[in-house]
């Protein structure tokens, strides 16, 4: 066999040669050996290539290793799944619009993983992340879940102003999301943060974000710097929330316990939120809006009372949205009827 004949074969196993890199450009593809290059792109630049542009969806063997010393690159509407027991190595990991990374048991060494644009939705189950840097750019639609995850990074990126969005963060079953030396500016996103089944984010900076923030049983959010939000923080009454100061437009705060209008419950604030317990409570004696949830997921108004010993005074239910659609609803049938009689 020619060496021109043994070049052929490898791109042909190694997905198609480009000018720089690997392209794979066959839907369903599997990888099943090893590969090392500076670029490895599913699917195509649709910046630079000419229409149409194929859909790919890749899927990378059990114990199969990658190294992109410069880019893992998931072009728009593309998919790449990591099966069990890979390891990715090298530059950035890069989540284009509409794509996705799945991976599960897979550890990545890398120095940057980056959510870019809108519409990307990437599931990471059972996974240890070592990068540099944690990057999510996107000011609509898309999610990340971590599940069983682990992310250590130096630094993290989400723009210089914080904005409305749509991306979901959700961090369930344990996983954690350590930022160790991140700049004093923080994180400025349109992320709604969700942390459940006693998972935990800690980061040495600010968080500002014009989304809600969701802290459920068990679990902690620690940053050294400001929290800010302009939406809701729902926080269960057994978390914790520790920041420097906080603000936020709603507080509410979720009980294992079953309660009913007109009744009390005891709580220190400072269980929940540290040292910041002075602040949130100025907070909601300015009027920001508190509500708790009952153990049955029905939510009530609340006022609370610093100087009757931290106790929360219950009152009116809050019916829940589809209430008020029946509501309005039978009030138009019954304006119908009375129109139809007249």
């Amino acid at each position: 066999m020619s060496m021109k004949t043994k070049i052929v074969l490898m791109a042909l196993l190694l997905g198609s040669a480009s000018a720089f890199g690997l392209d794979y450009l066959t839907d369903g593809e599997v990888i099943r050996s090893d590969i090392s290059d500076s670029w490895v792109k599913i699917g195509v630049n649709p910046q630079t290539a000419k229409p149409p542009h194929p859909i790919v969806n890749v899927y990378v063997d059990r114990g199969v290793s990658i190294t992109a010393s410069e880019y893992l690159m998931i072009y728009e509407n593309n998919s790449i799944t990591f099966r069990g027991e890979n390891t990715v190595y090298g530059g950035t990991v890069s989540v284009r619009k509409n794509s996705a990374l799945y991976a599960e048991d897979t550890t990545f060494n890398i120095n940057q993983i980056t959510f870019m644009d809108d519409g990307s939705n990437s599931v990471l189950k059972n996974c240890t992340f070592n990068v540099k840097e944690f990057t999510i750019m996107t000011e609509d639609s898309g999610s990340l879940v971590l599940d069983n995850t682990k992310i250590t990074s130096s630094d993290w990126f989400g723009g210089t102003q914080p904005h409305d969005g749509l991306f979901n963060i959700t961090l369930k079953n344990g996983s954690t999301l350590n930022i160790t030396d991140a700049p004093s500016y923080g994180f400025n996103s349109g992320a709604n943060f969700h942390l459940e089944g006693g998972s935990s984010l800690t980061a040495n900076s600010s968080i500002a974000s014009g989304s809600d923030i969701f802290v459920g049983s068990g679990c902690s959010f620690n940053i050294d710097g400001e929290l800010e939000t302009t939406k809701t923080i729902t926080v269960a009454s057994d978390a914790k929330i520790d920041a420097s100061s906080i603000s936020f437009e709603k507080l509410q705060i979720s009980f294992l316990e079953d309660f009913s209008s007109g009744s009390d419950v005891n709580l220190n604030l400072a269980d929940i939120f540290g040292e910041s317990a002075g602040v949130v409570a100025a907070a909601l004696e300015s009027g920001k809006e508190f509500t708790v949830i009952d153990a049955n997921g029905n939510e009530y108004e609340a006022e609370f009372d610093e100087t009757g010993g931290s106790v929360i005074h219950i009152g009116g239910q809050i019916p829940e949205p589809s209430t008020y659609a029946a509501i309005f609803g039978a009030l138009a049938l019954a304006f119908a009827a009375y129109r139809r009689r007249k």
